[in-house]
């Protein structure tokens, strides 16, 4: 018995070869086939194939009362089987056994005679040499399978423990505590929420102080999900500390970051754009600066009235998103920012979050989050504007990662 193998030859699947001539009685083929003890015969005419006999129909015509009489000297060639399964020794192995499966139940056992392609007959196939050779196809594709399995889980093993790696150090970069910067008898503090949606994420934001008395942030939301977008923050980190002289220029910041980005994509080829948000708080004048690239526009409670809206911008202070026109240059919105103020830079996984019926929560509750909270002079701004998007969701996870930074003066 042969190796199971796909590319097993069906000559080596055959039992015997034996076989009578056409022109042989039934009386004697049923003597050959009691002496060779045998199911099925082949049956030949000068050398060429003619058909398959069975031993079994062959017994059942000449055992009734008169069958010696009526078939004992009938040629052979006339009583072969009309269901017999006749393929070419050419034939691959895969497609023998879809015909035998094939098959109608009452010529399921049969053997299967094999010919060449100039009809000489080469043997029979029995169906359980078939059955045992399919047998050991299937358990080796199954452990074929099954080392395949274990080959991906291991793999993936890896790619799991680089994800976390590669998380924990996006997550390494971003600030861990608020920032606090104290100048002019005044002060302003920093708040934030971060939570990706994947592994891996595409939002960022940044908190420094380049220089006494300011506090620069920025927020950052990349094109998808996943390694790439990951990669690009780490990209826009490292521009952003090269560019040291235009960090309390929100407009010169984000122009800078756009020239830069779009070498560096042009040299991958890739397509991705970012929208960003940056602001400077300048204690000693007493105002905020800010620049957007196609971000959504910033929220702002001004205490002084106890209301919450959309920060004002310029013209000027609005442009298409980094990574999309190498000729766009981006303003600077000045305005005041008194005691009691802030200012809430979000990325948009916050205000899509949607209800069962489809409706998102948008800017709109977001606006009265943001009053409620401080009204109620909420510490932690950042947690109930999520608190309140999550809740508008139904507890259901976020599908986009969100991000939340607050800047409040004291």
């Amino acid at each position: 018995m042969p190796k199971a193998s796909e590319a097993t030859r069906l000559i080596e699947l055959v039992e015997h070869a034996d076989h009578l001539e056409a022109r042989a009685t039934l009386t004697r083929a049923q003597a050959e086939f009691a002496k060779r003890k045998r199911r099925f015969l082949g049956v030949t005419s000068a050398g060429s194939f003619v058909g398959l006999a069975s031993a079994r129909e062959i017994t059942e015509l000449l055992s009734n009362q008169f069958g010696h009489a009526l078939f004992g000297r009938a040629p052979l060639g006339s009583h072969i089987m009309a269901d017999a399964l006749v393929v070419s020794e050419e034939l691959p192995l895969t497609e023998l056994l879809k015909l035998t499966a094939a098959r109608e139940d009452q010529a399921f056992d049969q053997d299967i005679a094999l010919i060449s392609e100039r009809r000489e007959f080469r043997g029979l196939i029995p169906l359980s040499r078939l059955v045992r050779l399919q047998t050991e196809l299937l358990l080796d594709n199954l452990a074929a399978v099954e080392a395949q399995r274990r080959e991906l889980a291991a793999r993936n093993r890896l790619i799991e423990e680089d994800l976390r790696l590669a998380r924990e150090m996006q997550l390494a970069l971003l600030p861990d505590k608020p920032l606090r910067v104290a100048a002019a008898g005044r002060a302003v503090e920093t708040r934030h929420l971060y939570e990706p949606a994947d592994l891996m994420g595409g939002d960022f934001f940044t908190a420094t102080s380049p220089g006494p008395g300011l506090l620069a942030c920025g927020i950052f939301d990349v094109m998808g999900h996943g390694v790439r977008p990951a990669l690009i923050t780490a990209i826009l980190r490292a521009l952003m500390e090269e560019s040291v002289a235009a960090a309390a220029d929100p407009g010169a910041m984000l122009t800078h970051l756009n020239q830069s980005l779009l070498r560096v994509l042009r040299s991958s080829g890739d397509f991705i754009f970012v929208t960003a948000g940056y602001a400077v708080v300048d204690l000693t004048r007493g105002e905020l600066r800010y620049a957007q690239a196609g971000h959504p526009a910033p929220l702002f409670w001004r205490a002084a009235e106890g209301a919450a809206g959309e920060l004002r911008l310029g013209s000027e202070a609005a442009g298409p998103a980094l990574g999309m026109l190498d000729e766009a240059t981006f303003g600077t919105s000045t305005s005041a920012f008194a005691p009691g103020d802030a200012l809430v830079l979000y990325t948009d996984g916050l205000t899509e979050v949607a209800d069962a019926g489809g409706e998102e929560f948008g800017t709109g509750r977001l606006r009265a989050a943001l009053a409620a909270a401080g009204a109620a002079g909420i510490d932690d701004v950042p947690g109930a504007l999520v608190a309140a998007a999550r809740a508008f969701g139904g507890g259901r996870a976020f599908l986009d990662d969100v991000c939340v930074l607050v800047v409040r003066a004291e």
